[in-house]
């Protein structure tokens, strides 16, 4: 199953049910990233996250450059 298509506020309820799951960075932004692990630590649950290949070899256009950290900005 993927999780990746899911909002922020169903995948909390995941993470506060215990269970884990695996995201891709690129679904979600820096915000929601950071909120999902605290409440992941909170809970003990584990997120898996999965980093994109090199934008260098990507199919597609890159819209916004990623900040410092690799993330994209919520305004997408």
């Amino acid at each position: 199953m993927s999780f990746d298509h899911l909002p922020v506020s169903q995948l909390i309820r995941i993470l506060k049910a215990g269970l884990g799951f695996t995201l891709s960075r690129r679904t979600k932004c820096q915000s929601d990233i950071e909120q999902l692990d605290r409440v992941a630590k909170t809970s003990g649950a584990q997120i898996t996250w999965i980093d994109p290949l090199s934008t260098k070899y990507a199919v597609g256009t890159i819209i916004k450059k990623p900040t410092k950290n690799g993330l994209f900005d919520c305004d997408l």
